[in-house]
């Protein structure tokens, strides 16, 4: 499995926030900053992270946090797991395949608002995101 990170923020603190969340060497693939001509809405971003991997959209989740990620995600194809921020709780998220107020975590698993398993509680995990993509495609 290949993890991307797709940001608009630049290297730098793309960098950063890796490191200090001790995440740095988990990605396959690094797409910050101005990599590519127009920023998200737009679906460049996604698109060339899947060239780069090698990937058909139906092969990816994009968890994303705006509705501006969303948009770019689903321009390019894939199906999308919202997890808002604090700053994007009030966006609208109705094309979105799943939203969950976060990913949850044994002990605390995550209400699903939208999507497979509405109404339950899980934690986001592989066998989670293979719902969330095989509940796009039907």
């Amino acid at each position: 499995m290949a993890l991307a990170l797709c940001t608009t923020t630049s290297p730098e603190n793309a960098e950063a926030f890796l490191e200090g969340t001790n995440l740095l060497g988990w990605f396959s693939l690094v797409l910050a900053g101005d990599v590519v001509a127009r920023k998200k809405p737009d679906p460049g971003i996604y698109l060339l992270a899947q060239e780069r991997l090698g990937l058909a959209p139906e092969e990816g989740v994009v968890v994303e946090d705006s509705r501006n990620g969303l948009l770019s995600a689903l321009g390019a194809g894939f199906p999308v797991l919202i997890t808002p921020s604090l700053y994007t709780l009030d966006q609208d998220y109705q094309e979105a395949r799943a939203l969950l107020p976060h990913l949850g975590e044994p002990g605390n698993p995550a209400p699903v608002l939208q999507g497979p398993r509405a109404g339950e509680r899980v934690v986001v995990d592989l066998s989670y995101l293979e719902e969330v993509r095989g509940w796009w495609s039907t």
